[in-house]
């Protein structure tokens, strides 16, 4: 049951500032200001409520209602209403919103924002067990249009919440197919590091900040929301170098993210794209053409592979140049070797798989890593023997054997 939830997530709202808001907008990412088709329901998702005060999962509060809302934006069926301007209006009416603890108090909630619907809810943390309850309530009348729970492990968290964003979408959408789960990433340790830097943002400790971020970042280079949460700390801290040094690398981890879900979903090409623009949720064509070229580069779904190698080099080297961060460059260097066994798995006889294992020999030599070095560099020249950049291939496996007879 769900209960004195709604208070709790005012609370927390009204804690932060407009700037601070703004802040987090940017950080959730883009689909967070989403909007949906005219006419369509808009909605509100207010922070969800630990009734266990489970401090190993208190991230889950601000953590449920931003997946959550890029979940249900994602959808294009449904305008959510941005963190920025929920935080504000919420922050202007501090006074009159203070102490709200039933659904006919959403009524209230829902005038001012001047929305239709508001979601609420709470978590259960007991020991490895995870219960997530949600509730819709129409602002006009307090009636609640639906009530959606989830319930399973706290490993499960990501999979517990998009059950609980496709019943919400289903409820708002009656036959509409659940949305792309856009979480931003499938390792949740990640996802928890970067709530709980946001909810330092909120409270205006952006070093702190800083730490969780980067912390997340390095569990999953292309989770996008930790590098825009960075620029947004280093913006309050008026380090600009170190903001725009965020920037170049959180429009890497967006374009990955992008190239990401291409790959793992439905492959679409980015002339598909181009051609029917509605249908991938833009204007027109030169909308499409300008939104990532990065991101929606790639002909085949090796092509978008290895694209996403690329952008793995270019993170891992823009980590150690701008903040000596290894271990971030550490976890690049595993994704662009991952990338090149799961294109040869999936993809054995497509032309242009030696890109991909080319890719593939670069961390391998960057981390003295020999012996795999010459293997991989014979699997390229056997198989291979044509190809455009069999000469380099020659010098890297000519090092290996250097390095490996102790010549090197």
């Amino acid at each position: 049951m769900v209960r004195g939830t709604l208070s709790a997530a005012l609370c927390i709202a009204l804690a932060a500032t407009g700037d601070l808001a703004a802040a987090q907008s940017q950080a959730a990412g883009p689909a967070s200001a989403a909007a949906g088709p005219a006419g369509g329901p808009t909605v509100s998702i207010l922070y969800f409520d630990n009734l266990a005060k489970s401090a190993d999962f208190d991230w889950l509060g601000i953590g449920l209602s931003d997946m959550l809302t890029t979940d249900l934006a994602s959808s294009r069926l449904v305008t959510v209403v941005e963190r920025e301007r929920l935080a504000k209006v919420l922050k202007e009416q501090e006074l009159q919103l203070s102490g709200l603890t039933r659904e006919s108090d959403a009524v209230r909630v829902g005038e001012i924002l001047a929305v239709k619907d508001i979601v609420y809810g709470s978590y259960v943390v007991a020991g490895s067990s995870l219960r997530i309850e949600a509730r819709l309530v129409d602002t006009r009348s307090a009636a609640v249009l639906a009530a959606v729970g989830a319930e399973g492990t706290t490993g499960e968290v990501l999979g517990l919440e998009r059950k609980v964003a496709a019943g919400l979408l289903a409820a708002l959408e009656p036959g509409a197919g659940p949305g792309s789960p856009t979480a931003g990433t499938e390792v949740q340790d990640a996802a928890a590091a970067y709530y709980r830097g946001l909810a330092e943002l909120d409270a205006g400790a952006y070093q702190a900040a800083t730490a969780h971020f980067q912390a997340a970042a390095g569990l999953d280079p292309a989770y996008p929301k930790p590098q825009a949460g960075l620029e947004a700390a280093y913006r309050f801290l008026k380090d600009f170098k170190r903001q725009r040094e965020r920037h170049e690398m959180a429009a890497i981890a967006a374009s990955l993210q992008r190239l990401r879900s291409r790959v793992e979903g439905p492959f679409y090409s980015f002339g598909d794209m181009v051609r029917r623009p509605r249908d991938f949720g833009f204007a027109d064509a030169q909308a499409a053409y300008t939104s990532d070229p990065r991101g929606y580069s790639g002909d085949s779904p090796v092509q978008a592979m290895w694209n996403m190698q690329m952008l793995f080099l270019e993170m891992g080297q823009k980590a150690v140049d701008y903040f000596s961060e290894t271990t971030l460059a550490d976890r690049c260097d595993r994704q662009i070797l991952d990338l090149a066994a799961a294109a040869e798995a999936r993809y054995p006889k497509d032309p242009f798989l030696p890109e991909c294992l080319y890719a593939a020999l670069l961390p391998l030599r960057r981390e003295s890593r020999w012996a795999e070095l010459k293997s991989a560099c014979e699997r390229l020249m056997t198989g291979w023997p044509d190809y455009r950049m069999a000469s380099s291939v020659e010098e890297m496996y000519q090092t290996a054997l250097d390095k490996l007879s102790g010549k090197g």
